[in-house]
């Protein structure tokens, strides 16, 4: 037979303001429920305490055993005022060693226990070869390389030369463009491309060609339909940002937004 104490056995019910209470009264219940459980004096559960369970003349709560499973508890003061209340507790259980019952273990935990290694581990427990390699990554910097995930504060630099679309991979990085020839930045319409809300990246022009940003057909560039600035000079740049579908934003060293 298998009990667990109480892990507030022995311990003095405080008010909160830190007053000794003796008389308060603790309740026990199934999880969920106000249905009563019975709690029990001694680890071999033949002793049942009353419900309510009452603290002595200084506070203390006596030893309370319960049977493994979940529950939930109240202690209330002496006039009925509810101190605590706390449910979906887990109360496990050790097993009483004159009791003779054996220890089983489903078929699923014996896999468990009986894979060679981590891998099979992880893979009994239905973690995909993806989150595998995550958990295996050597570090911070090697998981976020797994995830694609950019370091917090860190914005990612993607060097390009040659005019293209704008893509859903460009999200949170910022895009420097070297050319000597004019280049063209396009942003893409939703059909086209799955953007996320309040998508945003960097341009700056690196290069001593000029740098165009457009939006495609049916995109809105500060509120003008296809519409086209420039990013004002070498070393400069803007920031575009998604405000809703196929309307987008820009902020920064650019020429007004015209169609």
């Amino acid at each position: 037979m298998a009990s667990a104490l109480w892990p507030r056995s022995g311990d003095r019910q405080l008010s909160n303001s830190g007053r000794v209470m003796p008389g308060a009264r603790l309740y026990f219940f199934d999880a969920g429920t106000t249905t009563p459980q019975t709690t029990f004096a001694d680890a071999s559960r033949t002793s049942a305490h009353p419900h309510p369970i009452e603290a002595d003349g200084f506070g203390k709560w006596p030893a309370v055993y319960l049977a493994a499973g979940a529950y939930r508890y109240r202690i209330v003061d002496e006039e009925g005022s509810a101190i605590d209340d706390f449910d979906g507790i887990v109360a496990v259980g050790e097993p009483m060693a004159e009791s003779g019952d054996p220890l089983t273990a489903s078929a699923f935990v014996q896999t468990l226990l009986d894979d060679p290694d981590s891998g099979a581990f992880l893979t009994t427990l239905g973690m995909s070869a993806f989150v595998q390699t995550i958990l295996n990554d050597a570090d911070a910097a090697t998981a976020r390389g797994t995830l694609d995930a950019p370091q917090l504060g860190v914005t990612p630099i993607v060097a390009d030369s040659s005019s293209r679309d704008l893509a859903l991979t460009d999200r949170g990085k910022t895009l420097e463009m070297s050319s000597g020839s004019a280049r063209v930045y396009t942003i893409p319409a939703q059909a086209s491309v799955a953007w996320l809300d309040d998508t945003w990246l960097n341009v700056v022009r690196m290069g001593t060609g000029s740098l165009t940003i457009t939006a495609a057909t049916g995109v809105t560039l500060n509120g003008v339909s296809a519409g086209t600035c420039a990013i004002d000079g070498q070393y400069k740049g803007a920031t575009l940002r998604r405000r809703t579908e196929n309307d987008w934003g820009i902020v920064g060293a650019h020429s007004t937004v015209t169609a």
